[in-house]
């Protein structure tokens, strides 16, 4: 077998390769195999035309070399774009590799923790010190109504706002943002979305009939207008998807 038809081999099977994988449009392919046909059938008229007429034996070899060359251009590049294909795949590959085994530490350490809501609003003398343009009564007062809107778990409820949450205390928005900024060390959305989050895990850890729901519906139970906004709140809290978590949770339970 001739080192020319050997090369055409080769290319011909990395062309497939690429075709398959859509790198190479199929317009593209037939264009070059195009072109090759017609040097080859211009060399196959030369070589006939050698045989009555030996002055064409330069321009023989010259076309030769030409084929040549393209052959081992189209292949060169092929194997690039075959090798490019390799170490993205392999990259892809290790990426979703590390995901999981980051998804199962993180799963295993929120199984072995107690979730707790936080219900604690106490000031201690360290949080007085906290400087807050705010009036020590009515700190003590939110910081009093917070612990009893946690405990009555009206954070689950929709349609919460800042505003909504300060009408129903009898305060102002300025004064209930800079409280929980400053004694929850959260925005007012963080701090509701926490407070909803850790509801959800612990319910789903002891709730059968809530894991049969669809991440949708379980959005729905906490308060949630969307399934979207719920998973980007979930994942930003634990570090994980809730589908992620739920599937795994039934696989635990199941056991």
């Amino acid at each position: 077998m001739s080192t020319i038809y050997k090369r055409r081999v080769n290319h011909t099977l990395l062309l497939l390769f690429l075709i398959s994988f859509r790198v190479i449009p199929q317009n593209n392919v037939d264009s070059i195999v195009q072109t090759q046909d017609t040097i080859r059938t211009k060399k196959e008229l030369i070589h006939i035309g050698e045989n009555n007429n030996s002055k064409k034996n330069n321009s023989v070899d010259t076309l030769e070399f030409i084929i040549d060359y393209d052959i081992s251009y189209v292949y060169q590049y092929s194997m690039i774009i075959l090798i490019l294909l390799l170490l993205i795949f392999g990259g892809l590959l290790f990426y979703q590799y590390k995901r999981k085994q980051l998804y199962r530490s993180r799963f295993k350490r929120l199984m072995s923790e107690k979730t707790e809501i936080e219900t604690n609003n106490t000031i201690s003398p360290f949080s007085i010190n906290k400087t807050i343009s705010v009036p020590q009564k009515h700190i003590e007062d939110i910081m009093s109504k917070l612990n009893d809107f946690e405990i009555s778990q009206k954070y689950l409820l929709h349609g919460i706002t800042v505003q909504s949450l300060a009408k129903d205390m009898n305060t102002n928005v300025k004064y209930l943002s800079l409280v929980i900024n400053q004694y929850k060390e959260k925005s007012f959305i963080t701090y509701l979305n926490s407070l909803r989050i850790s509801h959800t895990i612990k319910e789903l850890k002891g709730n059968s009939n809530l894991r049969k729901y669809t991440v949708k519906a379980i959005a729905h139970e906490v308060g949630f207008n969307s399934a979207e906004t719920f998973s980007k709140a979930f994942y930003k809290e634990i570090g994980i998807k809730p589908s992620y978590f739920l599937k795994q949770l039934n696989k635990k339970m199941v056991r």
